[in-house]
């Protein structure tokens, strides 16, 4: 494998609320945007368990 490249970040990360702010988002749409992007997060979750499951179900029969 190559050689990856390290970025180093001098400038400070705005939070989501300061952007929310910045672009003029409610709080409200904010936290329903934060627990939408939660659950997508953990369907994937649970359909990377469920593919690894299978995948060592299937090659223990072998």
């Amino acid at each position: 494998m190559g050689h990856t490249r390290r970025t180093v970040l001098t400038a400070p990360i705005p939070t989501v609320e300061q952007v929310a702010k910045r672009l003029g988002v409610s709080r409200r749409r904010v936290k329903r945007l934060e627990r939408l992007i939660d659950s997508f997060i953990a369907s994937d979750a649970r359909r990377r368990r469920a593919a690894r499951a299978k995948k060592k179900t299937t090659t223990r029969g072998r």
